[in-house]
């Protein structure tokens, strides 16, 4: 059996694969990036299960009671078509275990996050707010958020998120570009 590093290792490659292929293929934009950024997303949705990356981008881990997304995966495949499917995927793999445990953890892996990729992604982050109101059962039962790599666009970040995530501010443990790689491998040790 294949170890789970081992299978997210895999999948990495294959997107690493094909986003050289489509930039072999497409001169990359110095400027104008959005919509070669889109078509590229589209072409690793379309020639990977998309199931399988929304399984390497948000997991459980039920030892330690963690929800994990990985955002270093996300963009390499997200488009506004996949925004609703990926947000059921999220509903259907967390909501039933998140009534299970008394609390849990939100661990985000933000590494690379941009200003301009906060803007391409806006809708979807729209409808993560409009699904789960900040006062909602999931919320409360989450007694840590874990940012890593965070970015230093931060301010500007949680500016724009203060109306819903301002009850959950004393809940967030920011860690630097340094010293995530250190926390993220005590998360994912046995």
């Amino acid at each position: 059996m294949e170890s789970s590093s081992s299978s997210q290792e895999n999948i990495l490659e294959n997107i690493a694969k094909l986003q050289e292929e489509y930039y072999l293929k497409n001169q990359k934009n110095i400027f104008f990036k959005k919509s070669q950024k889109s078509e590229c997303a589209s072409l690793v949705a379309a020639n990977i299960d998309i199931y399988t990356l929304f399984s390497k981008t948000l997991f459980v881990i039920p030892e330690k009671k963690t929800i994990y997304f990985d955002y270093t995966v996300f963009k390499t495949y997200m488009t506004p078509d996949l925004f609703d499917s990926f947000l059921d995927y999220e509903y259907n793999l967390t909501h039933e275990w998140v009534n299970t445990v008394k609390s849990y953890e939100l661990h985000l892996n933000i590494q690379s996050l941009s200003i301009s990729a906060f803007e391409r992604y806006r809708g979807f982050i729209d409808k993560v707010l409009q699904r789960y109101p900040p006062i909602s059962p999931t919320a409360i039962k989450m007694s840590k958020l874990y940012v890593y790599y965070t970015p230093s666009i931060i301010e500007q970040i949680l500016n724009f998120l203060a109306p819903f995530i301002q009850h959950l501010r004393e809940k967030i443990v920011f860690y630097s570009k340094v010293d995530s790689a250190d926390y993220l491998d005590i998360l994912f040790e046995k």
